[in-house]
């Protein structure tokens, strides 16, 4: 059985390297590659969508720094206090901690959920722009260089699909 298994296993890889001859000789299944990283860096709106978001972000710390700094004044305050009064601030302030972190959570998430819908958007339109150089350069597929071992520089399109990207 191990040697039936061998035997088909050496007939395929044979076979398997004929047809890849056939398919170079014939320019069918033509595959090109994009380095996505550069894609990425060199997308104007790539840059604009981190910008957004980094600005959104800085608004919910401003927000949270806001209230921590509420905190830390009626914390300072409490020295003055009577023991009542005293209780009552403490009261509040643990109110305003709760409320705090379940503001960072609430902030923490949101900015999560933006920050891969934002990035599904993008490498939706970088999927798209892909897709138009290759059809329009003849290719079949294609990948990420990342994940290449050997990429042959000549089926490189990533500079075509920046220019497509923010032709648009």
């Amino acid at each position: 059985m191990k040697l039936f298994f061998t035997l088909v296993m050496v007939f395929s890889l044979f076979a398997g390297g004929g047809f890849a001859e056939e398919a170079a000789e014939t320019g069918a299944d033509r595959i090109a590659w994009i380095d996505l990283p550069e894609v990425m860096q060199e997308y104007g709106r790539a840059e604009e969508m981190v910008a957004d978001f980094e600005k959104e972000k800085a608004d919910r710390e401003a927000e949270v720094e806001k209230v921590i700094a509420e905190i830390e004044r009626l914390e300072g305050e409490m020295l003055l206090l009577s023991d009542q009064a005293k209780a009552a601030r403490r009261e509040e302030i643990l109110k305003k901690k709760i409320s705090v972190n379940a503001m960072i959570e609430q902030a923490e998430r949101e900015l999560s959920r933006q920050s891969m819908l934002r990035q599904g958007k993008l490498l939706e339109e970088i999927s798209a722009a892909a897709e138009k150089v290759a059809r329009r350069e003849g290719y079949d597929f294609v990948i990420r260089g990342e994940v290449l071992l050997y990429q042959n520089p000549e089926r490189e399109i990533t500079d075509g699909v920046i220019a497509e990207l923010n032709r648009e």
